[in-house]
């Protein structure tokens, strides 16, 4: 049996952090790719690689924080006891996600 070894605050929400920046940039630099060449990548093509930046964030950081990419999984998780409420009332895990969203898509 593996054994779990809890994690710093401080490196969840650094996960977060890294985590949500991958998938802004990923999605982001998907939809300029596809203006600049002139539609040839297409919506499958963006939504493909979108889809593809989350597979690998969750199955890379997943394990650190449970992968709250969005507010309402967060949200919910603390809902259903798989998350502290603690966290989600002090904005931790919000204002790390705010800030990887927004350098990400700069």
């Amino acid at each position: 049996m593996v054994s779990r070894t809890p994690f710093s605050m401080a490196r969840k929400v650094g996960a977060e952090f890294i985590r949500t920046f991958i998938l802004m940039f990923a999605a982001t630099a998907a939809a300029i790719v596809n203006q600049k060449t002139n539609g040839s990548e297409t919506l499958i093509g963006c939504a493909a690689t979108t889809g593809l930046a989350v597979m690998i964030v969750i199955l890379a950081t997943g394990h650190i924080s449970s992968a709250h990419l969005n507010p309402a999984v967060t949200f919910s998780f603390a809902a259903l006891k798989h998350f502290s409420w603690r966290h989600v009332r002090t904005n931790t895990y919000f204002s790390y996600l705010f800030c990887g969203k927004k350098t990400g898509s700069s």
